[in-house]
């Protein structure tokens, strides 16, 4: 729906805007999951973002990022040239011997 509002006509809501609904959107499945995300900025169309809680620091934060909250940014704001989550975990390079045992 927001995506046509972009190409008929300016949307009503700035992007800013549109980019907090879709944080606040998301943030039911995050806290289902042990984590949060903050807002940082949006600026010339880059949204920055703090990941809290599991979200933040687990491995696969970045996974979260992509598929909950970009696919919720996204939605409410396709207009979003990129989102930066400043703190998610960096993800290793190279392949890993590592083992995770439960």
């Amino acid at each position: 729906m927001a995506g046509m509002f972009l190409l008929h006509s300016p949307h009503p809501d700035d992007i800013e805007t549109r980019v907090v609904r879709g944080v606040e959107n998301v943030r039911p499945y995050l806290k289902s999951h042990g984590g949060d995300c903050e807002l940082v900025s949006v600026r010339d169309g880059i949204v920055r973002l703090k990941l809290h809680g599991t979200c933040g620091s687990c491995p696969s934060s970045s996974v979260t990022l992509r598929n909950a909250v970009e696919e919720a940014l996204y939605e409410a704001a396709p207009d979003i040239v990129e989102i930066v989550a400043e703190n998610a975990a960096v993800e290793p390079t190279g392949p890993s011997n590592l083992v995770v045992l439960k």
